[in-house]
């Protein structure tokens, strides 16, 4: 994931709930900062369809913890 909007004060690696599609359910997921601009997300299962260039949204409960686009 790149281009991230991060708002939390820090980018420090995560556990959290990500959701790919608007419609798509929320999964686990593991986030692994690169740099400032970049990470690595780890799902905790397999999505369908996810191809580059679709935003991804991070989740803690209902508060938005951030985002980015896939590569």
């Amino acid at each position: 994931v790149s281009d991230i909007v991060w708002h939390l004060p820090e980018k420090k690696d995560i556990s959290c709930k990500v959701q790919v599609r608007y419609h798509a359910p929320e999964i686990d997921a593991q986030v692994f900062f690169k740099d400032e601009n970049n990470l690595n997300v780890q799902l905790k299962q397999d999505i369908d369809d996810i191809s580059p260039g679709q935003s991804v949204v991070f989740y803690d409960q209902d508060i938005v913890l951030g985002g980015g686009m896939i590569l």
